[in-house]
């Protein structure tokens, strides 16, 4: 964990070229994010910033998946503001006392993505056992887990026929690689490394180089994704103005602005 802590810190060192830990500079804002959300919290930040009454302030972001970020605010890294697409990671961390104030903002559904081509001609979602190379996410990032609930759900809703594998059997071996984030997942497809992926919808969006195919409703699976203040990360940053400072760009998100944002890139905004 400490080998992981100091590569994660060595990141935010090569983005803004300062103490990573809140030296010199001045106060800094802290994001972890999943990685399907990383495009979506770049525009908060920039709305954020054009806003900001006061001094604009750094703000940094790290995105990987929600387990990834738990572990290393887990293990102490400077986080401020943690986003999860899974409830069961940030849950873990406000049960812990590291997290509090935690609200739902945004859902996510799942889709089946393939080349433009279409190589193995999966032309429906009842077709992915066609795939001769299905790339999914681990079973502990929050797509990979979504995806096997996706799939148990659809096997549930066509049983076999006589003599048959069960639908998420015959799905699930056709899986050569298992990814540690959704955009992971993606980028096989877009390599050329896999004819099908599993990601959420909102990572197939605008993508011409893909084809999206959604599940059936059966099989439908929403992602939840919650926000919440990280408690005593500020490393040596002065706490007060840290603390009102995420709670203000977490204020932004939830607003009606931010809100606006989230459903501009595609995201569910709960009502």
């Amino acid at each position: 964990m400490r080998a992981g802590l100091v590569a994660f810190l060595a990141s935010l060192l090569l983005l803004g070229g300062c103490d990573p830990t809140g030296g010199a500079g001045g106060p800094r804002l802290y994001l972890f994010v999943p990685s399907s959300m990383a495009d979506l919290t770049d525009a908060v930040t920039a709305e954020f910033l054009r806003v900001r009454k006061t001094e604009p302030i750094p703000v940094y972001q790290s995105s990987a998946g929600s387990q990834t970020l738990r572990i290393q605010i887990e293990g102490g890294a400077p986080a401020d503001v943690f986003i999860s697409a899974d409830p069961e990671h940030i849950a873990a961390l406000e049960e812990a006392g590291l997290v509090r104030d935690v609200r739902t903002f945004a859902y996510n559904g799942l889709a089946v993505v393939v080349p433009a081509d279409n190589p193995a001609g999966i032309e429906s979602f009842w077709d992915l056992p066609r795939a001769e190379r299905l790339v999914i996410g681990t079973p502990e990032v929050p797509i990979g887990r979504y995806t096997r609930l996706m799939l148990a759900q659809a096997a549930a809703a066509r049983p076999p026929g006589p003599g048959e594998a069960r639908f998420d059997e015959r799905v699930m071996a056709r899986v050569v690689s298992e990814e540690t984030n959704v955009r992971l997942v993606r980028s096989k497809v877009e390599l050329g490394e896999a004819d099908a992926a599993v990601v959420y919808r909102t990572d197939a969006l605008g993508r011409h180089d893909l084809l999206m195919i959604p599940p059936p409703p059966e099989a439908d699976v929403l992602a939840e994704y919650r926000v919440g203040l990280v408690v005593g990360r500020s490393q040596g940053r002065e706490p007060d103005l840290v603390r009102v400072t995420a709670e203000s760009w977490i204020d932004l998100l939830l607003s009606d602005a931010g809100r606006r944002i989230v459903s501009a890139h595609g995201f569910v905004v709960p009502r």
